[in-house]
């Protein structure tokens, strides 16, 4: 029968992660926004002299911003599905109504200090999109939220 090996000290890793996770998943399950608001950017990253051509890889972030830094005024996220070359374009005031995080783009990141890393990975067969209800309510955490995009995974064709 096979199993999974666990280095010292592994697990203490994977049960804050849990712990971690059930947290951001109960706040989402209350809609209650963490203290800050969420700024978003995306990038399209191309990796060079790939035995197989040039990849890209895209990268939507979601990051922690102070309250104070947002108006009326601050555009809001543009959600595309493969940042470059996607047909698909969402606002997201699209995702308003359903109770999501909104999100902000042109916005500072917050003055409060460096802030942890978390690398959402949205699974085989579902773009990045199906993290919005749990990657801004993330950030607005205090987290840096980095979405990776993996094209080949829901047949969206590498630009």
């Amino acid at each position: 029968m096979g199993g999974i090996t666990m280095r010292n000290g592994t697990h203490a890793v994977v049960a804050v992660l849990a712990f971690t996770c059930a947290s951001v998943v109960q706040a989402q399950a209350d809609l209650r926004p963490g203290p800050y608001a969420v700024g978003f950017s995306q990038y399209a990253i191309t990796r060079t002299g790939s035995p197989v051509g040039d990849r890209r890889l895209a990268v939507s972030i979601f990051y922690p911003v102070d309250r104070a830094n947002i108006s009326v005024a601050t555009p809001r996220a543009v959600y595309a599905t493969y940042p470059g070359s996607s047909p698909i374009v969402l606002p997201s005031e699209t995702f308003d109504k359903y109770g999501y995080q909104p999100a902000y783009t042109g916005v500072p990141v917050s003055r409060d200090g460096a802030f942890p890393l978390v690398l959402y990975a949205h699974g085989y067969t579902s773009p990045w999109l199906v993290g919005l209800m749990i990657t801004p309510r993330i950030a607005s955490y205090g987290y840096v939220v980095a979405s990776i995009s993996y094209p080949i995974d829901v047949g969206i064709p590498e630009p």
